[in-house]
């Protein structure tokens, strides 16, 4: 979300969107900060592994995947295991400063992990995003990387990146939610959310 307007009596309004594409992409987060420095992000997480059956289960009820789960994991966890590795060095570069420019474990990052395009016979991808490139594979390990994503948008998002007066309207600002706890706890959690923003309480029914 980005800080609009305030409304009456100087409270702030917000206006945002929602994916579920951008936690783990990383020119995403380095295009939002570029462009939204003093973005409030939120990012909500579902427990991984039950994440990556999920995805799963849609597609192979959508006719997408034809490999058992099982399958599938096996895989990936290759591919996975040296995308965790190079993520780690990606922030490991990136340090807590926000980057001028692309280095070079990012954009490997991005190609060979964000971007999967090798190991084509065993994926699953949607054929409108071919390219002269080839397929681009969709992942179930890799959006379960919560330490790699988390790390990155909170390097982006700290609240000494932004400066400014010290309140959500001179800063990026992040909040983790756990998917499970706004599930059994909507009210607690929305009103974690309201307090991140500035904004009042929500009156429980």
């Amino acid at each position: 979300l980005v800080p609009a307007v305030r409304g009456a009596g100087g409270a702030p309004r917000w206006v945002g969107e929602a994916t579920p594409d951008y936690l783990a992409d990383p020119l995403a987060a380095l295009h939002l900060h570029r462009l939204m420095p003093r973005l409030a992000v939120i990012a909500v997480v579902r427990d991984p592994v039950q994440r990556a059956f999920a995805a799963w289960d849609q597609n192979r009820r959508s006719g997408a995947e034809k490999r058992s789960f099982a399958e599938a994991v096996r895989d990936e966890l290759p591919a996975a295991r040296a995308c965790y590795a190079t993520g780690l060095r990606m922030l490991a570069e990136l340090g807590t400063a926000a980057p001028t420019h692309t280095p070079a474990p990012l954009a490997s990052y991005v190609r060979d992990c964000a971007y999967y395009r090798h190991g084509t016979q065993d994926c699953w991808t949607f054929p409108a995003r071919e390219s002269r490139h080839g397929r681009a594979c969709k992942r179930y390990l890799y959006k379960g990387f919560y330490d790699v994503h988390l790390r990155l948008y909170a390097a982006l998002f700290a609240p000494e990146q932004g400066g400014g007066d010290g309140d959500v309207y001179g800063r990026g600002s992040m909040l983790v939610v756990k998917a499970e706890e706004l599930f059994s706890d909507t009210g607690g959690v929305l009103n974690r959310v309201l307090g991140f923003l500035g904004l009042e309480p929500a009156p429980r029914p």
